[in-house]
């Protein structure tokens, strides 16, 4: 839409640094906006791959994201759509099995995407949010959701 020529949205966007992940692209991308506007969105838009459609349904549902607030828009798909395909089905059940990637590969990939052990500070910027920020499970986090 070629909006970064545009000053009055170049003045409006923000962009979360600490993600490494699909998961933490949802989570944080939250605590971005909460950061950034001070309030919590009323919808959530995902835009990516046209293939990675139910994993990210499935981090909004891990969040606890209203599905009727949500939005998946799959813009394309990989030139190798059939080993893309193959590749999601496997992050797809990892994340099934631990939502919140705490363990094993799933957190394995994120350390190894953190060479200089950045971290964020979404707990304090975003109070609401810090029981999921912590929450390891793999049992879904229980508690008060700003969107609930």
């Amino acid at each position: 839409h070629q909006w970064e020529g545009c000053p009055d949205v170049r003045e409006r966007a923000a962009a979360e640094e600490y993600a490494l992940d699909s998961f933490l692209n949802v989570l944080y991308g939250l605590c971005r906006f909460h950061e950034w506007t001070g309030g919590y969105p009323r919808a959530l838009t995902v835009v990516g791959w046209r293939f990675k459609e139910r994993r990210f349904d499935f981090h909004r549902e891990t969040v606890g994201f209203p599905a009727l607030r949500y939005r998946y828009v799959g813009v394309n798909d990989p030139e190798e759509l059939e080993l893309a395909e193959r590749f999601e089905q496997l992050r797809l059940e990892d994340f099934r099995k631990d939502p919140y990637g705490r363990f094993g590969e799933l957190a394995e990939k994120r350390a190894a995407r953190n060479p200089f052990a950045r971290r964020h500070g979404y707990e304090a910027s975003c109070p609401e949010l810090a029981g999921l920020l912590e929450h390891k499970g793999p049992e879904r986090y229980s508690g008060p959701l700003p969107w609930d």
